[in-house]
């Protein structure tokens, strides 16, 4: 179980990028009315849980760097 955990760990960055080649190639980008619905959204990731401490703006984590 261990490894399993390590092994996952390295297909992030410590912001939650993933780091898998050519995973975001098919995602398309966030238009701006869509970005414009996550503002309402009361979220604070660092509440969340202690590893999520380096996500500072929740429109960052919630669309996870795209």
């Amino acid at each position: 179980m261990v490894d399993l955990i390590a092994l996952l760990n390295t297909l992030v960055d410590s912001r939650g990028h993933i780091l898998i080649p050519g995973v975001y190639d098919s995602v398309a980008k966030l238009t701006d009315e869509e970005k414009k619905l996550y503002e309402p959204i009361d979220f604070n990731p660092v509440s969340r849980s202690s590893f999520s401490s380096e996500y500072i703006y929740k429109r960052t984590f919630l669309t996870h760097l795209i």
